[in-house]
């Protein structure tokens, strides 16, 4: 006997709902084991994202031996980065949490520093050209990279990263004034999403202790 009209709809229903319901399950587990492992990392520094977070489109600049090339969401792929944003002129933080960055990656284990980036974002971009601020991440550790732009592109970065930072209006760069901006460092993975943000205070030994644990997951 073959099926009615009404029995292959509810069929139809039935393996969509099935399916869902299989989709959704995959989902929830997955969250949970990421959860889990966060837990089980017992990480002291750092806070995991239950589930890594895609990033849209970006652009930004970085020096090269002739002009400035595009560095964008695809650049962020095939390494682990840690992400900061700073300036050249800050007085204390950006010290700081260079100094913090060039500590961490100089006590990486070797394999582990060699799939590891650290890259500065200036959230001064007036002042901050790439030439400039590829001379300051040097200064720190000749393997650093410094990314400049336009204050909508660096603005466009941040909200992705849920940085905050408020940019300066100044409009004369010889003048002293400082920006507001957030200290955390993240940690993005190398299929290019979020992964992990390490917040304030920074202690180099738990972050180290951290990343050897995430990047060998």
């Amino acid at each position: 006997m073959l099926p009615g009209k009404k029995d292959i709809v509810f069929l139809s229903l039935l393996i969509i709902i099935s399916s869902s319901i299989l989709i959704g399950g995959k989902y929830l587990y997955a969250s949970i084991n990421k959860s889990h492992n966060s837990a089980a990392l017992r990480l002291s520094a750092s806070t995991l994202y239950p589930i890594p977070k895609p990033l849209g489109q970006f652009s930004l600049a970085r020096k090269s031996a002739e002009k400035p090339v595009t560095f964008n969401e695809k650049s962020l792929q095939g390494k682990w980065h840690l992400v900061f944003m700073g300036y050249t002129s800050c007085p204390d933080i950006c010290p700081t949490e260079m100094k913090n960055l060039a500590d961490l990656y100089q006590d990486l284990p070797l394999a582990l520093q060699k799939i590891t980036q650290v890259i500065m974002i200036t959230t001064d971009p007036l002042k901050d050209s790439p030439e400039v601020l590829e001379a300051y991440v040097k200064n720190y550790h000749s393997d650093f990279i410094g990314l400049s732009g336009t204050k909508e592109q660096i603005a466009g970065f941040a909200k992705q990263f849920a940085m905050p930072f408020l940019p300066s209006n100044e409009t004369d760069k010889h003048k002293q004034y400082e920006v507001n901006h957030s200290a955390s460092i993240y940690l993005t993975n190398p299929e290019g999403q979020l992964h992990a943000v390490f917040s304030t205070p920074h202690n180099v030994d738990n972050m180290k202790s951290d990343m050897v644990k995430i990047l060998n997951l």
